[in-house]
């Protein structure tokens, strides 16, 4: 068994190394280096791999969506809305065979995750949905109703705000989307 674990470690350091950022790279990206030691500088604030960069890709911008089975890829640079899952799909908003909007719901689809994140008079922040999906993550939200704001981590890691613009009791609902870039 043992003949097996170390060359498998190995392999797995070998491409852990290979992939990972030299210092100088960390250094040009403002990441703290780890230089000699192989310890991060902790003196001051370091970011986490998962600090919000707060470049918009796209956005903000109104959103037409079919509640009757709609596809949603997040990580192009306008949202793709298909009929039919393309590859990388982030969220589907279906509603049930009557079509009502009260039964409406968004969910996380393919490694897309949502949240709800609760309606502000200003603009929601990227930080501001990264927490809110880093602490109420799931797997799907209703009431999808007028004001209703969901944020989203795609499959990829963007991370986007849905903010429901408009959404008549039958029909497509629209949402004010804006969607960050990847994060450093």
């Amino acid at each position: 068994m043992i003949g097996i674990v170390i060359p498998v470690v190995g392999i797995l350091v070998s491409v852990y190394l290979a992939l990972a950022p030299s210092d100088d790279q960390d250094s040009a990206a403002g990441r703290p280096s780890t230089g000699g030691g192989g310890s991060a500088d902790t003196s001051g604030a370091s970011p986490t791999p998962r600090q919000a960069a707060s470049k918009i890709m796209f956005g903000p911008k109104a959103v037409e969506v079919d509640v009757n089975g709609s596809y949603l890829e997040l990580d192009t640079r306008a949202p793709l809305v298909e009929g039919e899952a393309p590859k990388g799909v982030d969220i589907l908003v279906n509603t049930d065979a009557s079509g009502a909007m009260e039964n409406a719901k968004v969910y996380g689809y393919l490694g897309g995750t949502v949240a709800p994140i609760a309606a502000t008079s200003g603009a929601v922040q990227e930080a501001d949905c990264l927490q809110a999906v880093q602490r109420n993550a799931s797997d799907s939200m209703d009431n999808l109703q007028r004001g209703r704001g969901i944020c989203v981590e795609t499959s990829e890691g963007r991370v986007a705000f849905l903010r429901v613009a408009s959404a008549p009791p039958k029909g497509p609902v629209t949402f004010d989307m804006t969607v960050w870039e990847l994060r450093g």
